[in-house]
């Protein structure tokens, strides 16, 4: 597979019982190398500064393998988490994002992973859609009809899968409104979703779902274009609907959590993975990954629960490798 990784790479400055540490992360970040460590090379579209932060960020991405396409920054971006004693963190950023400057040749993805903060933070958003639609061979302005195989020789691209998780920080969102509609618009576009039980709150204005809503809202999701759309639920483990309406329960492994950082991203490279093995990611495979059957997606969310469990158990965003699953 050719997989290429759209979002934002920065420092998380970690905050837990009166230390501060940083660390390399970002979301999309964490999945190029989560992905990487399970043994499929990974391309990510970033941008950064010049400067130490950004210094250790290639030396973080370089050790794992991944290949950074990079715009310019003034400065590298961070994130400060807050570590609760439950091990729940909370985030504020220090971040601009803009793509002005990288180019990117999509006509040979097979695989566009996006999502958090670099796809809904302007100016940089608007670029990380148009190169969704490129990958998935859609004009703009319309959006494919749900599971279709659009031709991409039409769009002169090779056809590219999409998978997209929203992972949404409040602390950056002015306009929630505009956002559920950008969110929306990815979910449309995407094969496959992973989102948390917390998206869902923010994203239909209400507290976390319980399972009712959360089968309800995945559902919802899954009827405008998605093959496959998996909740996150932290201690209460995963909720996946596929094409078909089967609905797919994953409980959560028994682990001692240190903290949840990166746990998410653990969860969607390892779905990731999963999918490429079987034979289900790029536009000629889309057929097969609109039948995807219940037990296959239960084999896949346990797997992707086993990397996000091992990633709670150590501290901050250190997804397994191959070897450790």
């Amino acid at each position: 597979m050719s997989l290429l990784v759209i979002g934002e790479a920065l420092i998380d400055v970690i905050e837990a019982g009166g230390e501060v540490t940083e660390r390399p992360g970002g979301s999309p970040a964490n999945v190029a190398i989560g992905v990487s460590r399970l043994g499929i090379p990974a391309r990510l579209l970033t941008s950064f500064g010049d400067d130490a932060r950004g210094e250790a960020l290639i030396d973080w991405l370089g050790a794992d393998h991944v290949f950074v396409e990079r715009a310019p920054a003034e400065r590298t971006a961070s994130a400060t988490a807050l570590i609760g004693a439950d091990g729940s963190a909370r985030y504020t950023f220090d971040i601009a994002w803009d793509l002005a400057g990288a180019a990117v040749d999509v006509s040979r993805v097979s695989h566009v992973h996006t999502g958090s903060i670099g796809a809904l933070l302007e100016p940089g958003a608007t670029s990380v859609l148009e190169l969704v639609r490129r990958a998935r061979g859609v004009g703009a302005g319309t959006e494919p009809d749900a599971g279709a195989d659009v031709s991409p020789e039409s769009a002169g691209v090779a056809g590219a899968t999409v998978s997209y998780d929203p992972n949404i920080r409040p602390a950056l969102i002015e306009d929630m409104v505009a956002v559920r509609g950008r969110v929306r618009e990815l979910i449309a576009l995407a094969d496959v979703v992973k989102c948390s039980d917390e998206d869902l709150a923010y994203l239909f204005d209400t507290d976390v779902p319980d399972e009712t809503a959360v089968i309800a809202y995945a559902h919802e999701f899954a009827a405008t274009g998605p093959a496959l759309v998996a909740v996150t639920r932290g201690s209460q483990g995963v909720i996946a609907v596929n094409r078909a309406g089967d609905i797919v329960r994953v409980p959560a492994p028994d682990v001692d959590v240190v903290d949840t950082v990166g746990a998410g991203d653990s969860f969607m490279a390892a779905l990731i993975y999963q999918l490429d093995r079987r034979g289900l990611t790029g536009a000629k495979n889309r057929a097969a990954l609109n039948t995807l059957g219940a037990a296959e997606l239960a084999e896949i969310c346990e797997f992707a629960a086993r990397a996000a469990a091992i990633t709670c158990s150590r501290e901050g965003a250190n997804p397994p490798s191959i070897d450790e699953l």
